[in-house]
């Protein structure tokens, strides 16, 4: 009976009950079932008209006013046949930031602190790390002289592992002999047919938001059978060859690569185990990157900012102020990012 009546307040149009639709009862962030039940409950109908993509999922439409489908559309592109060196900056929602000032975002301060050297801004909303490289993938070789600027938010790991985000979305999986395969495509046009045809896998909605609620209790601290699995193995397997794919394309085209690693503000407090793995990593194949984390906790401990200065209180996303700190860390350091061409095996 109580079954009854929570699927009743949970999918019923004249009982519903709204407290209870929250995707965090039930499913974590990093499983599928919590943003199909996000999607499901915010009324998703479908990607923005345009911004469909079969490989993507969503991508900012290409026009003939914006070909490149940037975040950013530009006046000038660079000849893709010359020689002119052109930055291409690939991320997440984090070169959006913020969203009201496109001069205040990273790749538009770092462009303009560069005097002329044209910075592509690539980002997109919601991307996980495996869109982000496929991103880069299917662009990076449109020019003949680039240097390659990659924005990972710790998030972005977790992300690997999912099949639906903002809709569906593609995702690697890892093979027996350690290469990746890539999955779940090409994305449906119809995004809402799709999540019909694949709803969340839930047998007890009971049983679930109880196994959830006991895994967040402080029970759980003392008994980690209790906890949920964060599926870390999972992603940094996934998230180390992705990075790995990058670094090799690189270094065989013999271009400048660095990485950004971003926080959000609770991880830019408490250290985690995704930015713990990414600093490793790059460590380990001897890869150029910037840790915003030390940045801008320095701004903050010399004066420069406070910590409400660091982050936008309703995108939770960077604020112009905590972009500039980054670009003028960027902008020290850009003699050595434009010879850091990788060449570690």
């Amino acid at each position: 009976m109580l079954e009854g009546c929570l699927r009743l307040a949970l999918f019923s149009e004249w009982l519903a009950v709204d407290w209870l639709r929250s995707p965090g009862l039930y499913a974590n962030f990093d499983q599928d079932d919590y943003w199909k039940l996000h999607l499901r409950w915010s009324g998703f109908s479908g990607f923005r008209p345009g911004w469909y993509h079969p490989l993507l999922g969503e991508l900012i439409p290409r026009t003939e006013a914006n070909p490149l489908g940037l975040l950013e559309p530009r006046t000038r592109f660079p000849d893709p046949d010359s020689r002119e060196p052109v930055v291409l900056f690939y991320g997440d929602s984090y070169l959006a930031s913020p969203l009201a000032q496109q001069s205040s975002r990273i790749p538009a301060l770092l462009e303009d602190r560069l005097e002329g050297l044209p910075v592509l801004n690539f980002g997109m909303g919601g991307y996980g790390l495996d869109q982000i490289v496929l991103r880069f993938e299917t662009t990076n070789e449109s020019f003949r002289n680039p240097r390659i600027l990659i924005g990972i938010l710790t998030g972005d790991v977790d992300r690997c592992v999912l099949s639906v985000r903002q809709g569906q979305k593609p995702r690697y999986v890892i093979r027996e002999d350690g290469t990746l395969q890539l999955t779940n495509v090409p994305i449906e046009r119809d995004q809402a047919a799709y999540l019909s045809r694949n709803p969340p896998q839930v047998r007890s909605w009971v049983l679930l938001l109880a196994r959830i609620t006991l895994s967040r209790s402080r029970l759980a601290q003392a008994v980690p059978a209790l906890r949920s699995n964060d599926r870390a193995a999972e992603k940094t397997k996934i998230g180390r060859a992705l990075i790995e794919r990058v670094v090799t394309q690189c270094r065989k085209r013999r271009i400048p690569l660095c990485f950004l690693i971003f926080y959000n503000s609770g991880a830019l407090e408490w250290p985690t185990w995704p930015e713990t793995f990414l600093r490793d990593t790059f460590d380990r194949i001897g890869a150029c990157y910037l840790d915003t984390k030390p940045v801008l906790r320095s701004a903050v401990s010399s004066g420069r900012l406070s910590r409400d200065d660091l982050f936008d209180r309703e995108t939770a996303h960077h604020t112009g102020l905590a972009n500039e700190v980054i670009v003028d860390e960027l902008v020290r350091r850009w003699g050595s990012i434009e010879l850091a061409i990788p060449d570690r095996q």
